[in-house]
């Protein structure tokens, strides 16, 4: 929660005081377009399905389990992209450790982990602040430990849960200088798993939730 309203407090206050940043003679402030990278700080969700109550099948249809709920949690994100005058293209990776729980399971660890691939359309920039949309596409996959028995609960293992992520969201950067700069974002991905360690499930799992991301970045 504090990541989220510190991205959502920091989105406000660039959007009411962004244009005092813009001093005489620095509407055309300078950017290095180019090949960019970066680190950030990320809070992720993940809900819908993952309840700990929805009830799924594996393909051969005579074993079930329960998706977990899912905690949100921290976690950290890297990424590279290229900047053009008003867009940019980004490959992402982001990797959060949550917390689960389910009826059949108890309490679990599950790691998540996602590439995105996303581009960003500045919206109403002002100098070095550039306020952004976003749309892309992403392919997660969540290991959540001890998630199964094929011997009525002797022996536990481990599950993967694979899937695709259509994202859509808001974020800005702001720029420190011509090659540095600050980047904050709240992105929504429609989430969906139906893979299970290579088996088909018998419900939609959609994952869907929202991200928050605070970063730095450097363009070289």
């Amino acid at each position: 929660m504090l990541l989220r309203r510190l991205v959502l407090g920091v989105w406000i206050f660039f959007m009411v005081t962004g244009g005092s940043f813009v001093c005489a003679g620095e509407s055309d402030f300078y950017f290095q377009k180019g090949v960019y990278v970066g680190g950030s700080l990320v809070h992720n969700s993940i809900g819908a399905d993952f309840d700990g109550k929805t009830v799924y099948y594996y393909e051969a249809g005579s074993q079930y389990n329960v998706l977990p709920e899912v905690d949100s949690d921290f976690g950290f994100g890297l990424f590279i992209g290229y900047r053009l005058e008003r867009w940019a293209m980004e490959l992402s990776y982001q990797r959060v450790v949550h917390d689960t729980y389910s009826v059949v399971t108890g309490n679990q660890n599950g790691e998540y982990n996602v590439i995105d691939l996303n581009v960003k359309v500045d919206i109403f920039p002002q100098g070095r602040f550039r306020p952004y949309a976003l749309i892309g596409i992403g392919a997660p996959w969540f290991d959540i430990e001890n998630n199964r028995t094929n011997d009525g609960g002797a022996t536990w293992t481990d599950e993967t849960f694979k899937g695709y992520s259509v994202n859509g969201g808001l974020g800005f950067a702001y720029y420190l200088n011509s090659r540095w700069f600050l980047t904050a974002g709240a992105m929504y991905r429609w989430q969906h798993f139906r893979d299970v360690d290579g088996l088909y499930m018998s419900v939609d799992g959609m994952g869907s939730g929202m991200n928050y991301s605070l970063g730095v970045a450097y363009t070289f």
